[in-house]
């Protein structure tokens, strides 16, 4: 399993248009293109219609998928503990 420090975001924004947003993980992996519909409430971030690409098929995982989002929960200052 990969760590927090391992992953490293790129804001893309000539990729997609509000709502949407475009953001780039750099992994042990590889490459990710994450596309969403981001909404802040509190200190909750919620995405609807995620889209994952450019990654080759098995190569993450869910346990790394989990990393991927608690780095950006880190490094964005939402941690979820205002519930919805």
């Amino acid at each position: 399993m990969w760590s927090t420090s391992d992953i490293v975001f790129e804001m893309v924004n000539d990729m997609t248009d509000d709502p949407v947003v475009t953001l780039v993980a750099t992994t042990p992996a590889g490459r990710l293109t994450f596309m969403a519909e981001a909404m802040a409430r509190g200190t909750t971030l919620m995405v609807r219609g995620a889209h994952v690409q450019d990654a080759h098929p098995n190569a993450v995982g869910t346990a790394n998928l989990m990393v991927i989002a608690q780095a950006l929960m880190e490094r964005t200052g939402f941690d979820g503990k205002d519930g919805l």
